[in-house]
């Protein structure tokens, strides 16, 4: 066994909970967390032996992860990501954090690496008007929706939630999508940046 997998655990642990906001995330990820480690430790006890080497360090410069998502992975591991953003009236926050920025009229197409997605969650958090939704594309793909009444509720599409972010897209576009797939491709953004891979 090694990290690759003990971290497997830990997301399939994520992906069974629907989730609504980043502490919620933080804690979910450290229960995860807790049982691959404690599956480690009673693994190491039956064998006796340590089940982590040297050899399991991510160093990845590209990874082909299957065709519908394949992603640029940078050097230590970190992915790129990618945002179509609307409904954000000042983007001076990404601007001073050094995000890649490319103006689409009224609206932006952001990407960033996985080490500023806390960063790019708060300033949604923050700023996104209500009545609009954003979504980033990377490892996962995340959608954070800010209802009229400013209440937000975020999720990582699995297909166990894939049904209600496509209905909540609807609602917020008053538009009825084919797919979530199909609509993240129909998007130029998307298709120049994570889907050209």
């Amino acid at each position: 066994m090694d990290n690759n997998k003990l971290e497997t655990i830990s997301n399939l642990f994520e992906n069974s909970e629907i989730s609504y906001g980043l502490e919620q995330n933080k804690e979910i990820a450290k229960r995860g967390g807790k049982i691959a480690k404690n599956t480690r430790d009673n693994l190491e006890e039956e064998l006796g032996e340590t089940v982590i080497s040297s050899t399991n360090v991510l160093n990845y410069k590209y990874l082909k992860t299957n065709n519908l998502d394949n992603n640029k992975i940078l050097k230590e591991g970190k992915t790129m990501n990618y945002s179509y953003v609307m409904g954000i009236e000042n983007i001076d926050k990404l601007k001073e954090n050094n995000f890649e920025i490319k103006p689409y009229g009224n609206n932006y197409g952001i990407s960033f690496s996985s080490d500023k997605i806390e960063v790019f969650e708060n300033f949604i958090f923050d700023t996104l008007q209500n009545g609009f939704w954003n979504e980033y594309l990377g490892k996962e793909k995340v959608f954070i929706f800010k209802f009229d009444d400013g209440k937000i509720k975020r999720y990582v599409l699995n297909k166990y939630n894939e049904k209600e972010i496509l209905n909540l897209c609807q609602q917020f576009a008053n538009y009825e999508f084919e797919s979530i797939d199909k609509m993240l491709r129909d998007n130029n953004f998307y298709a120049e940046t994570y889907y050209k891979y």
